[in-house]
């Protein structure tokens, strides 16, 4: 009976532990690696929104090209209207600018790690708001090609642990840490 309860208690401290954001034992397979698995779907969501506005600027090559969503802005334009067919046309060109924007911001910060706390939950509300506008205009297979709410689903466990591994915010928290030794003579005075 007794080791009954030591198992209980272990069971337990195992699950409190494995609840804690800061802990890398979440994921089992990782190995002490989890930190590094989460930079990398950082990065590369971050990589994901960059292509895509790097497509909508002809980046990737003309339109009709192997590999080429759009090729060009206006051609983003036509799609963002039909993938918004539910707004205004008056609205559209303007959402198709900001949405640009909006990605190319977020690619950004996603990439780089910066601004992570409102970078990764921005990222999974724009992700899943276009999931839904495309099923909603599109039907439920336009968004597969692009695997938008996997993407938006990898940006909502990010903001749910620690995805500041290498990134600029951890770097810049470095960088405004005082030196230890400052700190050590400091608690002397």
């Amino acid at each position: 009976m007794a080791h009954l309860l030591v198992d209980k208690q272990v069971q337990d401290n195992r699950t409190e532990s494995l609840a804690r954001p800061d802990n890398d034992e979440g994921l089992a397979a990782s190995r002490g690696r989890f930190r590094w698995a989460v930079t990398v779907v950082r990065m590369f969501i971050g990589v994901a929104f960059l292509g895509s506005v790097g497509d909508r600027f002809g980046l990737f090559g003309s339109p009709g090209a192997p590999g080429v969503s759009w090729g060009n802005f206006t051609n983003f334009a036509i799609y963002t209207g039909q993938m918004n067919s539910f707004l205004p046309n008056v609205m559209i060109p303007a959402l198709a600018a900001a949405e640009s924007v909006i990605e190319g911001v977020l690619g950004l910060g996603m990439l780089f790690g910066a601004w992570l706390r409102v970078t990764v939950w921005a990222s999974s509300v724009v992700l899943f708001l276009f999931g839904i506008a495309m099923t909603i205009s599109l039907g439920v297979s336009s968004q597969f090609p692009y695997a938008v709410f996997v993407l938006a689903t990898g940006g909502w466990l990010l903001a749910s642990v620690d995805a500041s591994f290498i990134s600029a915010d951890a770097l810049f928290a470095r960088a405004r840490r005082p030196p230890s030794h400052w700190s050590a003579r400091r608690m002397r005075e």
